[in-house]
């Protein structure tokens, strides 16, 4: 099945990723550190995203098409915060009332509702981390404008990039981080590693899909091999990837080469692989 086109779906992307950047606060805030930063990556779920099992047993399901925050107890009982109509202070506030009562109490039980925002900032902070703009005032000005069609267009999308990416890294040997939507740049990705230690200073590949970045307006499919050998020449690439180097140098596949296929999870996978095998000769010279 082809995938929507996501034309005119900026607004909307630029929206989605403002509350992802906020689970990440949550989990950042509430989880201790994980290998490879994993306490700032999300789970791809059909109907968005999710963070991981918070510590006492609940989660934030980020739910695109319905443009909401879906609080899920331990005890599987859910409670929404809708996004639509209301500014970012307030729906997260609202959120975190909630959490306040459960999850996050250890932190937050004590403190009165208006100061819990910025109680969490407070707590990021003293973590030595930033995640979204975290001006009290900013967020208190911009109102959530997210188009529910497009949102549950790009839910299909991601979930279909994952399932070609997973079945793509199904098919590896060696040692890899989970595939993850990580909050800072709002990229799904995988890092595949040379050496068991799994330490993204030595050699690795990553290989993810990105919904836009500076000098992307497009949606595109990514890999980098890292490092890349001084003075190689660029490896042939199966078509239609091609090499960027503007900024960081790695291998792009537009989007919109994606979208001309009727199986895209399967596209993604093979090309994925074809660009694995070019790539992965460079770094077993390093190794």
């Amino acid at each position: 099945m082809t995938l929507p086109s996501l034309d005119g779906w900026m607004q909307t992307a630029k929206q989605l990723h403002i509350a992802a950047e906020f689970l990440g606060v949550i989990q950042v805030v509430l989880m201790d550190h994980q290998p490879n930063y994993l306490e700032f990556a999300l789970e791809p779920l059909p109907a968005g995203l999710s963070t991981a099992i918070l510590p006492n047993g609940g989660r934030v399901i980020l739910d695109f098409s319905r443009a909401a925050l879906i609080y899920r107890h331990h005890d599987s009982v859910e409670t929404g915060v809708p996004l639509n109509n209301t500014t970012h202070a307030r729906a997260f506030g609202e959120l975190l009332v909630i959490m306040s009562k459960a999850d996050a109490a250890p932190l937050l039980a004590s403190v009165a509702e208006e100061r819990l925002l910025s109680a969490m900032f407070d707590a990021l902070h003293a973590k030595g981390h930033h995640l979204l703009d975290d001006s009290i005032d900013t967020l208190e000005s911009v109102v959530f404008d997210v188009d529910t069609a497009l949102a549950a267009d790009y839910a299909r999308v991601l979930y279909a990039m994952f399932t070609g990416l997973a079945r793509f890294r199904a098919r590896l040997n060696g040692h890899m981080t989970p595939m993850v939507v990580w909050t800072e740049h709002f990229d799904l990705s995988t890092l595949w590693f040379v050496d068991g230690d799994m330490d993204d200073h030595k050699p690795h590949m990553n290989f993810g899909f990105a919904p836009f970045s500076t000098g992307f307006p497009r949606p595109y499919l990514y890999a980098y091999a890292y490092p890349y050998p001084a003075n190689s020449a660029f490896v042939s690439l199966p078509a239609p990837a091609r090499w960027h180097n503007e900024g960081w140098t790695g291998v792009v596949v537009d989007y919109d080469d994606i979208l001309r296929s009727p199986q895209p999870e399967i596209y993604v996978e093979q090309m994925c692989l074809g660009i694995f095998s070019a790539l992965r000769p460079l770094l077993q010279q390093q190794a």
